[in-house]
């Protein structure tokens, strides 16, 4: 048994490594098989998305509903051929999301993230999810590595 103050695990050290690589803005730490996802929005570019932000619901071509959806990855190997799995659900309230999961090929941008742009996320029943705060969660997997990230958005729906 060892005394207070004198642990050995290495615990505490990784601890703070990983505070200061977050503090000098180094960002989360990736490895082999960890991913670390962005739930954005925004049709053209990435746009960051906070907790709780309102986001349009829009109505599609086909007679759908959908919210812009984009998710920038750090840590994937590749872009090509990545599954996408998205569930939409309302907070608070029991039930099965409602999900959808696509293989696509992401760009890689600038800083080396992968990145999809302007997704429509499709939902089911508009007039349930309208004003009401609602969880979206994305994972993505490719290649070996996988993240997720979640969101509690609020969708509106455009007066006409």
């Amino acid at each position: 048994m060892t005394g207070r103050g004198t642990s050995t695990s290495p615990w505490p050290s990784r601890v703070a490594w990983l505070l200061a690589a977050v503090a000098a803005g180094c960002g989360p730490a990736t490895g082999p098989g960890r991913a670390v996802v962005e739930i954005g929005t925004g049709e053209i570019s990435f746009e960051p998305l906070a907790d709780g932000q309102d986001v349009p619901l829009v109505a599609g071509s086909q007679g759908g509903h959908h919210v812009w959806l984009s998710v920038r990855v750090h840590g994937l190997p590749s872009g090509r051929n990545v599954t996408m799995r998205i569930e939409i659900s309302r907070v608070g309230e029991e039930g099965s999301p409602q999900r959808s999961e696509i293989r696509i090929d992401m760009r890689e941008n600038r800083d080396g993230a992968h990145e999809l742009v302007g997704f429509p996320a499709r939902i089911f029943g508009p007039e349930d999810f309208s004003g009401r705060p609602t969880l979206l969660r994305v994972t993505v997997s490719a290649a070996g590595a996988t993240g997720s990230d979640e969101r509690v958005i609020v969708p509106r729906l455009a007066l006409p």
